[in-house]
């Protein structure tokens, strides 16, 4: 049984980089964001490993239907002390607060004995609440000034709509500019808001401005990687960023959950290059995720497979470990696609394909991990889906099966297991 000091126990690792860059404004003190449950005295980059756990707040899922007056009673009748909704279509999942330290295990288990299989409202689900974050950080890129991402948005949307769950989008670098003007790449949320979102949202400080403030620009790579590809190949799309990480890499399941809900209820494709790890040692700790993932099935998800050198076959790591079709799970190769990158994971079932994941260049730095080689199968898919039109999860893996070029030869022996997968499939960067 999971007991407090196990929920409660982290591992994380600490990585100071010292590269900068003269494409950046450095300003004197950077503000940082907080996610829930991290403390804002801690300013240095962290990677989270494993998750920490909550012990004042959880998860729920309600029935879809599930009429407003039953849900305060549910509330009222578990103590609950004030609570949060995602902002999102969907208002069935909350963040429950309970006023003060309660004994996370047995709660979950009483919360969840009150969910009725056979009526067609009330609770669905519970989870553990907890924070997680980047698992290999970025070399230390700088700081840059909020510009404000309005001239960014399309006038009209066309093609592909890509959401990215990160650190949010830093436009004003100079490689979302071209000369002096704006690169228009961004989602026009015009018929999509809720409540004054013009493009994506921030689910850290819950506001319209999705600003990459994390030093690594962790998701700015990953979305310049994906706009600069498929703008030199003329292929339509734009990108809905989804700010769900804060400035040390961290982020919280509920705001990971909100924002992954949000990207699924507006993109053909979701990118996320985040995850955390879990022994296994209890079942459906993250249930409410795979419900999104299996309530949005047509939706496309890709995931890095995370960057321990672990097997993903043993050691879970989420979301890249579901085993919904819709998730394409992303390990790295080098830059010689001769053999599987020393920091990667792996795993024979739990890992569908291997991408560059090395020497990826960003101003005058190079960035490595699965971070990065999962946006390289996010421009197949994308080419695949221009050529093809929006394919279901199955047809779209036999396509990018087709489309692996190059089978892997070169297996690397660890712990006394060869780090292939299910299709040992290399997915060549597209160009």
């Amino acid at each position: 049984m999971r007991n407090i000091q196990k929920l409660i126990a982290f591992v994380f690792v600490f990585v100071v980089w010292s590269c900068t860059t003269d494409d950046f404004v450095t300003q004197d003190k950077e503000s940082l964001v907080t996610a829930k449950n991290n403390s804002s005295e801690n300013t240095s980059r962290k990677s989270f490993f494993f998750p920490t756990y909550s012990d004042t707040s959880m998860v729920v899922q309600y029935k879809a239907g599930t009429p407003d007056a039953e849900k305060n009673n549910i509330r009222t009748f578990n103590g609950v002390g004030n609570y949060e909704i995602c902002h999102c279509d969907n208002q069935d999942i909350e963040l429950w607060y309970f006023g003060g330290v309660i004994d996370a295990e047995p709660k979950r288990r009483a919360i969840k004995g009150q969910i009725d299989p056979e009526s067609t409202t009330g609770l669905l689900e519970v989870d553990y609440e907890f924070v997680f974050g980047l698992d290999l950080d970025s070399p230390f890129i700088g700081t840059d000034a909020d510009t404000g991402y309005i001239p960014y948005i399309k006038t009209v949307n066309t093609g592909i709509t890509i959401a990215i769950v990160d650190t949010g989008i830093a436009t004003g670098l100079t490689v979302f500019n071209t000369g002096m003007s704006p690169n228009q790449f961004l989602y026009n949320a015009e018929f999509t808001e809720i409540s004054g979102d013009k493009s994506g949202w921030d689910f850290v400080n819950e506001d319209a401005n999705a600003y990459d403030d994390d030093i690594g620009k962790h998701g700015s790579i990953i979305a310049n990687m994906i706009t600069d590809a498929l703008t030199a190949n003329a292929i339509p799309h734009q990108i809905l960023p989804v700010k769900v990480a804060n400035a040390s890499g961290g982020a919280s399941y509920f705001d990971f959950l909100c924002g992954t809900l949000y990207a699924a209820e507006r993109a053909d494709i979701v990118s996320i290059s985040m995850g955390w790890y879990d022994e296994g040692d209890e079942e459906d700790l993250s249930a409410i995720f795979s419900n999104i993932i299996e309530a949005n099935n047509d939706v496309i998800m890709i995931t890095s497979a995370g960057n321990l050198a672990s097997n993903n076959d043993m050691l879970n790591h989420f979301p890249s470990s579901y085993e919904h079709n819709n998730v394409i799970a992303v390990a790295s190769a080098n830059s010689s696609f001769t053999k599987i990158s020393d920091f990667s994971n792996y795993g024979a079932i739990s890992v569908d394909y291997f991408a560059l994941g090395e020497g990826i260049p960003f101003y005058d730095v190079s960035v490595q991990g699965t971070s990065f080689a999962a946006p390289q199968v996010t421009i197949e898919v994308a080419n695949i889906f221009d050529d093809l039109g929006i394919l279901p999860p199955e047809d779209l893996k036999e396509e990018l099966n087709s489309r692996g070029t190059t089978v892997i030869t070169d297996f690397t022996l660890l712990d006394g297991e060869y780090r292939n997968t299910l299709n040992n499939k290399y997915i060549i960067p597209f160009d």
